[in-house]
Parts: C-alpha cells; sequence; structure tokens
C-alpha cells in the first residue's frame, strides 16, 4: 500500500500548479503560516528583544527632523525680514526727499506702472497689515486677561497705608500688595 504522503504528491502534481494548496501557501509568509493540523510550526516565530538603541534613534530623528524645521522657520524669517526692512528703507528715503523739498521721482523709486514691483508692494503693505492685526489682537488679548484677573483678585494690587504714618515715613518705607 502506498504511503499517503506519496499519494498526496501525486494528486499535487497532476493539479495545474494555480491549483496546487502548495503554491498558495508559500505565498504567506512564514511566520504567519499554520501546519497541517491548524497551529504554527515550532520554531517558526521567534521572539526577539527589543533593541534598546531604537527607542534613541527614533528620538534623535524627531528632534532632527524639528531642528531641521526650526531652522527652515529663521531662515525664512530672516529674508521676510530683510526684505521688509530694504521696503521700508527705501519708504523712509523717499519721504525724507520730498520732505526736503528734492525733486523725486516717486513713480519711478516705487515702481508705478510696474506690474512686478506694484505686486510686490501689495505683498508687502498686505504683510504688514496682517502683522499689525496680529499684534493688535495679542495686545487685546493680554489686555483682556489682565481685566480678568482684576475681576478675579481686585485687592492684589491695592497699596495698604496705614493711617498712624506720617507723608514722610511713607516715602522711605516700601509699598506692600496683598
Amino acid at each position: 500500500m502506498p504511503s499517503p504522503i506519496c499519494t498526496l504528491w501525486r494528486v499535487q502534481s497532476s493539479l495545474p500548479r494555480v491549483a496546487q494548496p502548495s503554491m498558495w501557501q508559500s505565498m504567506i509568509p512564514k511566520p504567519f503560516r499554520k501546519g497541517a493540523d491548524g497551529s504554527r510550526p515550532i520554531g517558526a516565530v521567534r521572539t526577539q528583544r527589543w533593541n534598546p538603541a531604537t527607542t534613541y534613534i527614533i528620538l534623535a530623528l524627531l528632534v532632527g527632523s524639528q531642528a531641521i524645521q526650526l531652522m527652515q522657520i529663521r531662515h525664512s524669517t530672516a529674508n521676510i525680514t530683510r526684505e521688509t526692512e530694504a521696503k521700508l528703507a527705501l519708504l523712509r528715503g523717499v519721504i525724507e526727499k520730498v520732505k526736503a523739498g528734492e525733486d523725486v521721482d516717486v513713480e519711478g523709486l516705487l515702481g508705478t506702472g510696474n506690474r512686478e514691483k506694484e505686486k510686490e508692494w501689495e505683498k508687502f503693505m498686505k504683510d504688514i497689515e496682517e502683522e499689525d492685526m496680529r499684534l493688535s489682537t495679542h495686545k487685546e488679548k493680554r489686555r483682556n486677561s489682565d481685566r480678568i484677573d482684576d475681576l478675579k483678585n481686585p485687592e492684589e494690587e491695592q497699596v495698604i497705608v496705614t493711617p498712624k504714618t506720617s507723608v514722610a515715613e511713607e516715602k522711605n518705607r516700601p509699598a506692600r500688595f496683598v
């Protein structure tokens, strides 16, 4: 009587390669393959310890990428500041010449009539307006938070002066805040 392995081999060899179960099993990665009884083969799954250096490598990558991004932001900020200062210096020069009564070609200096220069000036003015809006909202938020703090603790900023002291003594004595 032929062995069961031999008959299984004959059946599989007579089928086309696409229909053979061994072809489909070979497509599954070895760690995920199951044995004939449904369990994983012994030794197929290796347990490896976590490399302690991996954490440091990941942290170094994160910190490095953030540092590069910060450098890019600083570089772009420096470029914007440089362009803004150049435009402001040009405006100041034109204004000083006009105040001094000199004949100045304002349109030529500021680029009136030149599409590219006009767009640059529009962008410049828009950036200045946005910066002013940002600063004003930031100052307003600070003022509002200070007012809220004053409402919560109104007696904190009051100077306490006792009636028994004279004005001369008050000048020498530092004020107390409660």
